[in-house]
């Protein structure tokens, strides 16, 4: 199985491994064997008891005809929460997603060290981990490899025109695959919306450059996740305009309710 385009499929073949009365045999190829989506699998199989073995990029899932686990607490959305999270760096304001915590095993939680970068302030509490933005509203701009957590790409697009220099995401390749060609999609509406934003095939990934936002309709091209970040640059500047935005009941159905919520 070939992990370069999507490990998702590695993903499945583990889960359904389980119910072959031989067991399966899984090896990996390609540039993501060892990526967060395998790991989150693999961890959660262990936390039900089922015993994967490796060795290098071999698997071998045995049968097992029961979990040993009666009620399992599932995770908050880590890429869910990577939204309002954002919202602390562009607004200058302290944001707390209650139950999520630096123990998560979503890869996206590495979404919040990118925030560090810019300069946020970050503590896990009680209720949650607390983003709180910078006091005058300013980040620099930064380059840094998101192939492990590629699916905040757009957010950090979002963020990336109100930084004072210029950000790179590096190693997104993959992207090209997914609900849309995501690349380019993060191109065309940055650039419709007056920012400066380039492929860079030495990077495989893009750079942006800081600007100013000219109010226009973005084209979701029924993609979950440019309907939620670019929604983020509206936060800031006002006369956004995401067109098709109900496509983000794939994975959100009312994070329109409560961005209102929160804008009231």
């Amino acid at each position: 199985m070939d992990t370069t385009v999507s490990s998702q499929f590695v993903s499945a073949l583990l889960m359904a491994g389980v119910m072959i009365p031989e067991g399966l045999k899984l090896k990996m190829s390609g540039s993501r064997t060892e990526g967060a989506y395998i790991k989150l699998t693999l961890s959660m199989m262990k936390q039900f008891g089922i015993d994967v073995f490796r060795k290098e990029n071999q698997f071998y899932i045995p049968f097992n005809s029961s979990y040993q686990i009666p009620v399992y607490q599932v995770e908050p959305d880590v890429s869910g929460a990577c939204y309002f999270y954002a919202m602390s760096v562009l607004l200058g304001i302290t944001v707390v997603v209650k139950d999520v915590h630096f123990t998560s095993i979503q890869g996206d939680i590495k979404f919040l060290d990118v925030l560090k970068q810019l300069g946020c302030s970050i503590e896990d509490t009680d209720n949650g981990i607390s983003v709180r933005g910078t006091k005058d509203g300013t980040y620099p701009g930064i380059v840094v490899d998101m192939n492990d957590f590629s699916d905040q790409t757009m957010t950090l697009a979002a963020i990336a025109p109100f930084a004072t220099s210029e950000t790179i995401i590096k190693n997104i390749a993959h992207i090209r695959f997914q609900e849309t060609d995501r690349i380019c999609a993060i191109v065309k509406e940055l650039t419709r919306l007056g920012i400066k934003c380039e492929e860079c095939e030495e990077y495989k990934g893009i750079s942006i450059q800081p600007g100013t936002i000219i109010p226009a309709a973005v084209e979701t091209y029924d993609d979950h996740r440019i309907a939620m970040a670019f929604t983020l640059i509206g936060l800031r500047v006002g006369g956004i305009v995401i067109n098709n935005y109900k496509c983000c009941a794939k994975t959100f159905e009312n994070y329109f309710d409560i961005i209102d919520d929160l804008t009231k």
